[in-house]
């Protein structure tokens, strides 16, 4: 904030600088001691405002601040101040208000304006930043940092329509500038930037490359700001004339200086091979580009540009099969072998050419011995610690299994471990093990001890760490071969078990020996909490949030990396403790040396998944908040070629999905998981259906910033970029499904307090009254309600959204997870069965239905002739709610397709007793407590229903009022009161819901059992173990 002091407000500095150090009592003592000589300074008044409100003083801030808006005040720094104090607030729409109101009254105020232009611009409404900008650029001309406002926003109008921009938006404003840049008003190289970025927007490459070549204009500039170099610019610019003479002398420039600029490299490829190639020009530009590449090759040997410039040309050769002198099977493999003999101890090299060389060698079977050849010769010997190039020899080892297991050459996982093992000496025998070879005795007792707390200061990745990447790989997704010759091919596919242990080896191996060797490879801990997933793997959250802690995430990490914990499925429900949500935990992200280990069991019981939903949700809000403060800051500071991206970023941060994720996985948990009776979750339904309203107008532009590429997974397979849209398809509709549940318990909730205040009428009915005709206030209501519960019953169908059925005769819980084979794929795909489907076809969904066609039964009920008894039978109806969910958790007995398997016996020595994946389960065991809980609100519903809560609740005081009216009455007449045949039958079914709830639940029969109570009762029957937040097998 102190950036933004006016100069005419100097003596309130001392008080910012306490303000912005959170010494609220001495800024306010400073500010006090100031407003004591000049108790009329708004300004003063203003700060004074800002402070009470960060010290939690929020009807005296507001008072206050409502003085000072009364006196209109004008100066920049008094209105930074109110924009501040409105922002924190959250009613930044008191302050646009204000600002429209006073520009009307002081029209000729130019930071008035200024400032209604900025509040425009953090809230991204391009048409009405334009017209500010135009209102500021036509009252105050000779400013020109208004017209290029004006400029860039009519620029920004066309964001929403490409079309519109292409035809009217970026026309109009590259006029602008070009009349700016006519009058001289371009003094800096931004300006030019920015005019220059429009025209390639608007395809006028020529136009560009003639005010870049005007060299009293680039001198000019130069002059008035810094020299700039726009070699680069032309050098696009011509490659998209297919200006061949320039392109290829400005390469040669730019390569002159840097042999390794791999734009130049990268343009001239382009420009070489665009076209027909087979005309005298398209050859002549290829022995140019020949002669260009063997130039610098010969001049930069140890450069890799040059060398991956050469490797780029013959790949485009072979590919497209052109006939070029001296280009065969033979030179293709000396290339590689070249690259590889001489930057194989870089990093980068294995992502250099693992993924060329089946272009360069397109034979599978001569690839595959040329790799095997390179695999043999590069793992020929193993490094020793002694020689001088012992870490260039590890990453040799390393990029060499790499290329081959990219390219579909067998990689033993023996050879990857004992590489591993003979490196990383602390950990030869636990490593050991995979081989069957050595015991893990000694390893364990380290463990134990503390093994490994030498490796926490370790602030960098060593060379080793992909090895046991590879060989984790390796485990969970071998390479597949064409013939069965080794034994140890797979043939069969794999048992449930199998991969359940392959999991937890893989598990094993990151967790307890990769981490504690390299504590700060964050590629083994992307690794091992993908293994950790709800959604893919060991569904361990509490582990993996531990897991996570180091990483730290922040900004964009977030919310590309967030789909790893948050993910569709009910895995808030299972993995957050029945409290308040609260971000104590996480949000300090402060990790330690023991954070990893098995045996702190003290910190996980504490990780609760709600804490990161919450973290993420308002980090997402303060990103938001310091991105609108970077767009202002770009127009403050003129870097105007950086507000366009800025103003996308703002886009993908207010809609990206793992944010919009939180938020209704948190609202959905709120209304319709924690409340036990429907009276509770009436009391949170109102604040959930604005922001579900504010979540379903961002839905409509949700974005895709889920990151799958941060680890290079070095795979055989080829993978499936339709991945990424199958199941971002499938979490859009998942967000629409439990903002859907969301909006019809609310359509729900309405009906049920309408047919309260009706059977509340049905009192003053008689059997002689009961045929009258309804008063007519009553008539739109009751015009209403059969079109209501007509919507209600049919509401539950749009909920499918075009899902593919389940399979009930080979459904298995299982197929709720992914494969291992699909945990480390680059998107993964979606699972067998999608928990959407689950949620719609199984339990849940048939529970939803009986809840919905009950209550609309009973709604038309009530609507119905109060002398005529109904004929729907609500009994098969209540029996049809509790089936699915007893049929589920219920004995063998009552099994059906969707019945959760019993419990393993553990006493049994049988290996293969495990058939089912405790993940899975544990996921079938969510959604019976959402299905339970669902149920459970339905049923209250009902109950307030028909027996409203003014009976069922009624104060002391008035029951004594009533028993001595009733004692009156009995007095005086003894013949009782009759009912009319509607409310007879509403009765008698009253009557029985509360048997039926009562007896279901055991608990009294005026209240409903909470969903972990009637769960564990359900859960002990199938052989499952309850603890306090946790259920156990």
């Amino acid at each position: 904030m102190l950036h933004d002091i006016d100069s005419r407000d100097s003596r309130l500095r001392s008080a910012f600088e306490f303000l912005e150090s959170k010494n609220f009592k001495r800024a306010l003592a400073e500010i006090n001691k100031i407003l004591r000589k000049s108790p009329n300074y708004t300004a003063a008044n203003a700060l004074k405002a800002l402070t009470m409100l960060r010290m939690a003083k929020y009807q005296e801030a507001c008072q206050l601040m409502d003085n000072v808006v009364e006196e209109i005040p004008t100066r920049k720094g008094t209105l930074n101040i109110m924009s501040t104090f409105y922002r924190e607030l959250n009613r930044e729409e008191k302050m646009l208000k204000f600002l429209i109101d006073a520009v009307e009254k002081h029209p000729d105020a130019e930071e008035l304006l200024q400032c209604l232009f900025f509040m425009r611009v953090r809230k991204c409404e391009f048409d009405a930043q334009q017209a500010v900008a135009r209102q500021l650029n036509q009252r105050f001309p000779m400013n020109k940092t208004h017209h290029i406002w004006t400029a860039v926003s009519t620029m920004l109008q066309g964001e929403k329509d490409p079309e519109l921009a292409r035809r009217m938006f970026l026309p109009l404003s590259q006029r602008m500038l070009e009349k700016a840049l006519s009058e001289g008003l371009f003094d800096s190289h931004v300006d030019l930037q920015l005019y220059l970025s429009i025209l390639k927007r608007n395809n006028n490459f020529e136009t560009a490359i003639n005010v870049l070549t005007e060299k009293n204009l680039i001198e000019s500039i130069n002059a008035k700001d810094y020299n700039h170099d726009y070699s680069r610019e032309l050098l696009e610019l011509n490659a998209h004339l297919q200006r061949w003479d320039d392109v290829i002398r400005i390469s040669s420039d730019l390569l002159q200086s840097d042999a390794d600029e791999w734009v130049a490299w990268s343009l001239l490829m382009r420009c070489t091979f665009d076209g027909d190639m087979t005309t005298e020009p398209s050859r002549n530009r290829m022995k140019q580009t020949e002669v260009l590449v063997k130039k610098y090759r010969k001049q930069n040997p140890k450069c890799r540009g040059p060398l991956l410039a050469h490797i780029d040309f013959v790949g485009n050769i072979v590919q497209r099969n052109l006939e070029y002198p001296n280009i065969d099977e033979a030179f293709c493999k000396d290339l590689i072998k070249t690259f590889f003999d001489k930057f194989s101890s870089r990093l980068i090299c294995a992502m250099d050419i693992a993924y060329v060389i089946p272009v360069l060698l397109p034979d599978e079977k001569r690839r595959k011995a040329f790799v095997a050849s390179i695999l043999k010769q590069a793992t020929v010997k193993s490094p020793n610690a002694a020689d001088a190039d012992y870490q260039d020899a590890i990453y040799r080892h390393v990029c060499a299994y790499r290329i081959a297991r990219t390219n579909g050459v067998k990689v033993e996982i023996r050879h990857l471990l004992e590489t591993y093992g003979r490196i990383a000496q602390s950990n030869v025998d636990t490593l050991a093990e995979a081989t069957g070879k050595i015991n893990l005795t000694d390893a364990t007792k380290k463990t134990q001890n503390g093994g490994g707390t030498d490796n926490a200061s370790i602030t960098d990745m060593l060379p080793q760490d992909g090895l046991l990447l590879l060989a984790v790989s390796e485990l969970l997704d071998p390479l597949k071969l064409d013939s069965v010759k080794d034994s140890s091919a797979p043939v069969t596919a794999k048992s449930d078990e199998h991969q359940l242990g392959l999991l937890l080896l893989a598990t094993y191996w990151l967790h307890s020996i990769g981490l504690r060797e390299s504590p700060a490879n964050h590629f083994m801990r992307l690794r091992l909490t993908a293994l950790l997933s709800s959604a893919a793997g060991l569904c361990c959250s509490t582990i993996q949030l531990k897991v996570m802690e180091p990483l730290d995430l922040k900004q964009l990490l977030l919310t590309s990396l967030g789909h790893m914990v948050i993910t569709p499925g009910p895995h808030l429900t299972i993995w957050s403790h029945t409290r308040p949500v609260t971000a104590k935990k996480l949000e300090s992200n402060k990790s330690t040396p023991s954070s990893d280990s098995p045996d702190s069991q003290s910190g996980m019981e504490n990780a609760d998944l709600a804490d990161f939903y919450h973290m993420l949700t308002e980090r997402t809000r303060l990103m938001i908040s310091e991105s609108e403060e970077w767009l202002v800051g770009a127009y403050k500071q003129r870097t105007y070629t950086q507000i366009r991206d800025f103003c996308q970023f703002l886009h993908k941060l207010r809609h990206a999905d793992s944010g919009l994720l939180a938020k209704t996985e948190t609202i959905y948990r709120k209304v319709l998981v924690l409340p036990n009776s429907f009276d509770e979750a009436l009391e949170t339904l109102g604040d959930a259906s604005l922001q579900v309203t504010s979540i379903k107008e961002l839905l409509g532009e949700i974005v895709d910033c889920r990151d799958f590429t941060v680890v290079p997974e070095f795979t055989w397979r080829e993978q499936n970029p339709v991945n990424q849209l199958d199941t971002f398809n499938h979490e859009k509709n998942w967000l629409r499904f439990r903002l859907d549940m969301v909006d019809l318990f609310g359509a729900c909730a309405k009906l049920v307090m309408r047919s309260v205040v009706k059977i509340e009428l049905l009192a003053s009915f008689s059997p002689n009254s009961a045929a009258t005709a309804p008063q007519p206030e009553a008539e739109g209501v009751d015009n209403a309600a059969p079109k209501n519960a007509q919507e209600l019953t049919a509401a539950i169908t749009s909920l499918g959204y075009n899902l593919p059925s389940v399979n009930s005769l080979h459904f298995k819980y299982n197929d709720l997870l992914l494969t291992p084979d699909t945990i480390f794929a680059t998107p993964p795909p979606l699972p067998k069965t999608s928990i959407l489907a689950f949620y719609h076809y199984g339990p849940f969904g048939e529970t939803l239905r009986a809840c919905l066609k009950l209550l609309s039964s009973l709604v038309l009920q009530v609507d119905g002739n109060p002398g005529k008894a109904p004929e729907a039978d609500n009994e098969k109806l209540m029996q049809d709610i509790s089936s699915p969910l007893e049929s589920m958790l219920g004995d063998e007995k009552m099994a059906s397709k969707f019945s959760l398997p019993a419990a393993p016996l553990t006493t049994t020595g049988d290996s293969s007793s495990l058939e089912h994946h405790p993940g899975a389960i544990l996921v079938g065991l969510g959604v019976a407590v959402e299905t339970l809980s669902m149920a459970i609100l339905f049923l209250s519903a009902l109950v307030s229903m028909l027996r409203p809560r003014r009976y069922a609740h009624p104060p002391t005081v008035k029951q004594g009022k009533k028993k001595s009216a009733k004692g009156q009455a009995s007095q005086s007449s003894t013949v009782p009161r009759e009912h009319c045949a509607l409310a007879a039958h509403l009765d008698s079914f009253a009557v029985n819901l509360h048997c039926q709830t009562a007896k279901k639940t055991g608990v009294s029969r005026t209240a409903i059992a909470s969903p972990g109570r009637r769960l564990v009762r359900m859960v002990c029957c199938r052989g499952y173990t309850y603890y306090p937040g946790r259920l156990c097998r």
